[in-house]
């Protein structure tokens, strides 16, 4: 289990030690996080804008009375510049001398502490490290496959961001993960290909990978796994590429995923 405080205080203790220091803070992040794209530091500055509202709302949930929430609060004062994103643009050394001082990251520490017994979030697994990798591994046969190329890019960039979401979840959560699993479960959904393509067995092992995670997510997720019948989407995935053929390779990816499920997540 781990808490939004400490979600962040692991984000910017990462910044704090990037080198040169002349780095930029959001640009270590985004390094770090492994965010592509000329957004990427756009992206690394809502995340953290995310994590700071759900510090925000888990003091709210406290059992406590409202002048121990507000001590709390104080806690997240340093970081209010993030929020507003007026110091982000800041290199890594200003940083140390703003939001990133040492004595803010005790802060978050502190308000870890409170959180920690009534208000946590799940993590994954510990073979999500070892999904990320299969991810990243397909990503060169799809760069090679005989896909057209508007798809391509799609499972590219997909693939790209599931692979850092499963390698650095903590930071993004359940939701960012979710989002981008359905978005490549409707990239398949609507591309797929011929029946005895040569890009077929390529196809499978992808919707493989992405049930797996799906049921990575579900493991950790209460309420998405009520509303998400692994087993339904993945055999709808494999009938649109098996069509008549054998059931042989249907029988391979249920294997791979049923691995996945039947592991203690406790």
């Amino acid at each position: 289990m781990i808490t939004s405080a400490q979600s962040l205080n692991q984000l910017l203790a990462v910044a704090s030690t990037t080198t040169p220091p002349d780095t930029r803070f959001l640009t270590a992040l985004a390094d770090h996080l492994e965010i592509s794209g000329s957004d990427r530091e756009a992206q690394a500055a809502a995340l953290l804008q995310k994590l700071i509202f759900d510090i925000e709302t888990d003091i709210d949930g406290l059992p406590l009375d409202d002048g121990m929430k507000v001590h709390l609060r104080k806690h997240l004062t340093p970081f209010n510049s993030i929020k507003s994103l007026s110091q982000v643009y800041m290199d890594v050394n200003t940083a140390k001398s703003h939001f990133l001082h040492s004595n803010h990251l005790v802060g978050l520490t502190n308000l870890h502490l409170a959180l920690t017994g009534h208000i946590e979030r799940p993590v994954l697994q510990k073979d999500a490290k070892d999904l990320a990798e299969k991810f990243r591994d397909i990503r060169d046969e799809i760069l090679h496959a005989d896909f057209p190329e508007s798809l391509k890019r799609t499972l590219l960039k997909r693939t790209e961001q599931i692979a850092s979401i499963l390698e650095h979840y903590y930071a993004f959560g359940s939701q960012k993960l979710q989002e981008e699993l359905q978005g490549l479960v409707g990239a398949l959904v609507v591309n797929p290909p011929a029946k005895n393509s040569k890009t077929v067995p390529l196809f499978q092992h992808i919707i493989g990978l992405t049930a797996s995670g799906l049921l990575l997510l579900t493991a950790v997720d209460d309420g998405l796994a009520k509303g998400v019948s692994i087993a339904e989407n993945a055999h709808k995935l494999i009938e649109i590429v098996d069509g008549d053929s054998s059931a042989d390779d249907a029988t391979v990816i249920e294997v791979e995923v049923d691995v996945v499920e039947t592991e203690d997540v406790s």
